[in-house]
């Protein structure tokens, strides 16, 4: 529980989730990055992945597996699916052979069996449907199943638009409300910069994405030169803090 054990010794930690290719995971572990968070069973959800689809977990296995060897000492989770596409009780038994860390996903979506795992560290995500949902905080906050708290409100409209106030106070908030670490997600277009700003407002880790790499792209292709590059300003970023 690799995830678990760097929520609790780092200041700060880095998660990358990238175009779902070694080649990009590659790139963002030369980077820096702490943490690696891989898809499976997904596939029309995400507008900004770079055009590669999340398949079947069961099509997908020997690419993860792959991933989770190349990756060494970094952490490397599974978002599982959603609604009616999520892993299996007995294909969650197959991630925990196979080496993940990890899973991340939204307690809508999340099967209770995710929870039987004696292995796997559990990120669960909430998203702003339920940001006024004070008896979901308070539920969430006393959970003993719940291991990480994803905070992840940003509406799609709001994807990739500066970072504002607003946003400091929310993820504020959160952690004020819950006793998990929080996860910021980089949704907005959040500079490495401004990743102090989280740091100070309670958050425990700033995941980035394919927000970020579009923005280092400049529109253009992104490569695993701009993932790696870019993962290191915002490791730089963190080790600075």
């Amino acid at each position: 529980m690799k995830f678990r054990s760097l929520m609790k010794t780092n200041k700060f930690t880095l998660v990358v989730t990238m175009p779902q290719e070694l080649k990009f995971a590659e790139a963002a572990v030369k980077g820096g990055a702490d943490v690696l968070k891989m898809r499976c069973n997904i596939n029309s959800m995400l507008k900004l992945s770079a055009g590669i689809i999340s398949g079947p977990f069961q099509e997908r296995k020997g690419f993860l597996k792959e991933v989770i060897d190349m990756a060494g000492e970094v952490s490397v989770g599974l978002v599982p699916g959603r609604f009616d596409t999520y892993i299996t009780e007995a294909e969650r038994i197959e991630m925990e052979e196979m080496g993940f860390d990890y899973f991340n996903s939204h307690y809508k979506y999340t099967r209770p069996y995710m929870f039987d795992s004696k292995v796997l560290t559990s990120v669960i995500s909430f998203t702003e449907d339920n940001w006024n949902d004070t008896e979901m905080f308070r539920a969430i906050d006393e959970s003993n199943k719940i291991d990480i708290v994803e905070a992840n409100f940003v509406t799609e409209e709001n994807f990739g638009k500066d970072l504002v106030l607003e946003d400091i106070l929310k993820h504020e908030s959160v952690a004020r409300r819950l006793h998990q670490p929080i996860i910021a997600t980089a949704q907005k277009s959040v500079k490495p910069q401004e990743v102090r700003y989280l740091y100070e407002a309670g958050c425990k880790a700033l995941m980035i994405g394919v927000i970020q790499f579009n923005v280092a792209a400049e529109g253009g292709e992104i490569t695993p030169e701009i993932v790696r590059n870019t993962t290191e300003k915002y490791r730089e970023a963190i080790d600075k803090l």
